[in-house]
């Protein structure tokens, strides 16, 4: 009784850690993260990752404050980093995933209507929808990160029982 117990337990916890969610600063799962993106702030004494354009604050369902980050967005070891490594390490074909952007690649930034970019990505049980408005992300060849506005991320970890809300018109 206790060893399938054990067992149980174990089979759980694989489920939590292995699961597609939101992942914090840190890389631990988290129900989400909001990344409010810098502005190039070319001043004297500016954290010199704001001054290149890279900087943003960053908060989660742990931290709920905002925190400036130590790295810059175009850098890894991040929440959004760690968030889209799931899609771009993953080998397996148990979950499904898609990365849209209203932008063509090659195309202008327009400052006459709203953008559409995220990522989402789901397996049986659990997901994470990323939304941002950062133009050209998803990166098509490269990344470029210098950018004069701000932006915000906005990324929900979802459970199974959620989905179904997330795809319905209801």
């Amino acid at each position: 009784m206790v060893r399938n117990v054990t067992l149980c337990v174990f089979l759980v916890f694989i489920q939590v850690v292995l699961g597609l969610k939101c992942k914090s600063h840190t890389g631990k799962p988290v129900d989400w993260f909001t990344v409010y993106k810098l502005p190039e702030i070319h001043e004297i004494g500016i954290d010199p990752l704001s001054y290149d354009g890279v900087g943003f604050y960053y908060m989660d369902a742990v931290t709920p404050s905002w925190k400036l980050s130590s790295v810059g967005i175009n850098d890894t070891g991040h929440s959004v980093e760690y968030t889209l490594r799931q899609i771009y390490k993953n080998t397996t074909n148990d979950y499904m995933y898609a990365m849209y952007n209203d932008q063509p690649p090659e195309g202008h930034t327009s400052l006459n209507h709203g953008h559409t970019k995220g990522v989402f990505a789901f397996d049986k049980t659990e997901g994470f929808w990323l939304i941002m408005s950062i133009p050209h992300f998803p990166p098509a060849k490269h990344s470029g990160h210098r950018d004069l506005r701000t932006h915000i991320w906005m990324n929900p970890s979802m459970e199974g029982s959620e989905l179904k809300y997330f795809c319905s018109n209801n």
